[in-house]
């Protein structure tokens, strides 16, 4: 590749593609000092991108590469940084394969670990989601949809049940436009349908979820974090792990909670049941046992009106 392949007023550590790729995905993947170094040379460069063209230019290569370092290193920055560029870099980060829910987490538990200070950091997130404009960048351009646009269009589907066909034909549109293809050949990160499915769920996540609900999310995240740090520790020293797939609910937690948590473990299909159906009936079977609340159990029911698994929405609006 040429060396002239990147612009002259960026001072990087590489010159050509093949050699960003290393350093950004090898070189660097565990030095933090070095990750953060990078990401703000890179977030100076796209600072004043107003018309998305370094955006569009450097979509496969700088783009890229300054979406994964800001994921990577998201719990190291400031809130303010989070929150201006978490919305921009969702649907790339979704691509990549990076889980963005548990980025969000880290971010908030790192940053504002005051409770108050977390609903206000995960607010200001969420109103940079409801209101991100610009249209999201692609492989072939600019894309029809911003942000904005499929957040207000999934609340009103979620408002508007009887109107399913048309779910079904937006969530395609939306796939067709933006998750159809690879983002690299070259470097196969991930599945297009597995990353549309990450980024339809946090988008439903910011959806349900309001900021007085998110503590409870945070301090199930820690728990989680400390038993990983814990079976990591007991493994160091020779003790067996077994591994579990059990969802942490944390103590009084709503129903939108268990439905949110839900929605990020198990994926929608077509027909907007989220499948596979019976391990979901067997988690809230679970769910009722463990928490003594047989309610549980009907949060996600067959309505034979419509011959087809749903959120008994009544219910959500109890707890």
């Amino acid at each position: 590749m040429i060396k002239d392949f990147f612009p002259t007023n960026i001072k990087l550590p590489f010159q050509s593609f093949d050699e960003g790729h290393f350093y950004v995905y090898d070189t660097i993947v565990n030095d933090s000092d070095k990750k953060l170094e990078l990401f703000y040379i890179l977030n100076d460069f796209f600072a004043d991108d107003r018309n998305q063209e370094k955006h569009l230019k450097y979509y496969a290569t700088l783009w890229e590469w300054y979406v994964f370092l800001f994921w990577e290193t998201i719990k190291f920055l400031d809130e303010k940084m989070v929150i201006n560029t978490f919305a921009h870099q969702l649907v790339d980060a979704t691509q990549l394969g990076i889980d963005v829910q548990d980025s969000l987490f880290k971010a908030i538990s790192n940053i504002t670990p005051d409770p108050e200070e977390m609903q206000s950091f995960y607010s200001n997130i969420k109103k940079e989601i409801q209101n991100c404009t610009e249209k999201i960048v692609t492989s072939k351009g600019l894309s029809q949809y911003s942000i904005k646009d499929i957040y207000d269009k999934k609340v009103f589907f979620k408002q508007n049940k009887n109107l399913d066909l048309d779910y079904v034909e937006f969530k395609t549109k939306v796939h067709d436009s933006i998750f159809s293809v690879i983002r690299n050949e070259k470097y196969r990160f991930f599945e297009t349908d597995k990353a549309y499915n990450l980024f339809l769920n946090m988008i439903n996540f910011f959806i349900d979820i309001e900021p007085q609900e998110i503590n409870e999310f945070i301090f199930a995240f820690d728990h989680k974090m400390d038993i990983i740090r814990d079976q990591n520790l007991s493994e160091e020293y020779g003790d067996e792990v077994e591994e579990s797939d059990e969802i942490n609910i944390p103590e009084q937690t709503t129903y939108s909670t268990i439905k949110s948590q839900l929605e990020q473990q198990f994926s929608y299909d077509t027909d907007g049941e989220l499948q596979p159906v019976e391990d979901v009936l067997s988690k809230l079977s679970e769910l009722a046992q463990e928490n003594d609340d047989v309610q549980i159990e009907e949060l996600y029911f067959f309505d034979e009106n419509i011959g087809k698994f749903i959120w008994n929405e009544d219910l959500l609006n109890t707890k």
